[in-house]
């Protein structure tokens, strides 16, 4: 039944070749299509885009297919060992991601050299950001989840090791998110006036407008004096929905996601270094050794722990090089666009074939 809808739906269409993206769209549909090629008498190629980096379901994978496009070595493995696909078939393309990140690469070059650097400025710029100081992105995906803690955390880690700092928070659509960071008295945050369980997100108080007095007398108002001259610079910065996100990372040094395939592979295509804080179980544990593996990022869990780790990497010149000429040399900015060809040159050779014929 599942198939011979399919079918008719693909037949609606009367199409060249067909593509899928999906891992639930690929053992009905293959035989749809070649129920449609006998009918018809002439080819209808399948194609399959894996779009998972470090593990992947069995149902992706099928022999059948004429080409199978995968983003990974892992991926590759697990496509000869679950589906037998064979060598010939299997296509290392990386994965695709927005053609933006591919203009955004070719103009960035490496991140790391003069070049690479007034881009980014340039970038900087035209967002109305900081050109000096670090930039940390942190992401939590279009409705901005796992985000509770880590921007407090951070706040906090900057000031204590003195690092000027812009955290660029995308709240998505979770407004409530954008409005609590917005009222947020971070003032009262750096002076660690506020104190509060780790694990408690933004407590009420933090919302109360707070007058930090620099007066007093003796050694309180010293204290308070030199607090303030040896003081980093940093600022929250909470946005909702945005749809260049390819800028606002080659404005940043550090991003900070969950282990969403798709994030992953635009961060890789701009060079930039990923901490990984969250993932779905099965469907993105894979993403995780992939960053690692690839030596481009880290994963922690705890706020506290993701924030002493990136204040480490934005204190460590060297380290933040590293990391980001990892992520560049696993980047694949043009995947799509390769993807897009090779479908098209695949089918122009059926077609070819056929009217000869």
């Amino acid at each position: 039944m599942c198939e011979e809808r399919i079918r008719k739906r693909i037949r609606s269409h009367d199409p060249d070749v067909v593509i899928s993206v999906h891992p639930l769209m690929n053992g009905a549909p293959q035989a749809a299509c070649r129920r449609i090629s006998a009918e018809n008498g002439r080819p209808l190629p399948f194609f399959t885009v894996v779009t998972d980096l470090g593990s992947a379901h069995c149902t992706w994978f099928s022999k059948k297919v004429e080409k199978m496009f995968i983003a990974s070595e892992k991926i590759r493995r697990i496509a000869k060992a679950r589906g037998r696909v064979p060598d010939e078939k299997l296509i290392l393309s990386g994965l695709p991601i927005r053609h933006e990140f591919a203009v955004r690469a070719k103009r960035l070059g490496d991140r790391t050299t003069d070049g690479g650097r007034r881009y980014q400025r340039s970038v900087r710029l035209a967002l109305d950001l900081p050109c000096e100081g670090k930039i940390v992105l942190l992401m939590g995906g279009g409705e901005g989840v796992s985000l509770e803690n880590i921007p407090t955390a951070l706040f906090s880690q900057f000031c204590q090791d003195r690092i000027n700092v812009t955290i660029i928070v995308i709240c998505g659509r979770n407004a409530r998110l954008r409005q609590r960071l917005l009222d947020c008295d971070w003032d009262s945050v750096r002076s660690g006036l506020l104190k509060f369980p780790a694990r408690t997100f933004f407590p009420s108080s933090l919302f109360v407008p707070a007058k930090i007095s620099a007066g007093g007398a003796g050694a309180a108002s010293n204290t308070t004096e030199a607090f303030k001259e040896s003081r980093a610079e940093i600022s929250v910065l909470p946005l909702g929905f945005v749809t260049n996100i390819d800028a606002y990372m080659v404005a940043s040094d550090v991003l900070i996601s969950k282990a969403g395939p798709g994030t992953i592979a635009e961060a890789a295509a701009v060079g930039l270094p990923i901490m990984l804080t969250s993932y779905l179980p099965g469907q993105e544990e894979g993403n995780v050794d992939f960053v690692l593996e690839s030596k481009f990022g880290s994963y922690q869990e705890d706020p506290t722990q993701i924030a002493r780790e990136v204040s480490s990497w934005l204190g460590d010149p060297d380290k933040l090089c590293s990391l980001s000429k990892a992520a560049k040399r696993h980047g694949t900015p043009r995947a799509a666009a390769n993807i897009a060809i090779d479908i098209g040159d695949s089918t122009l050779r059926w077609k070819e074939i056929q009217e000869a014929e």
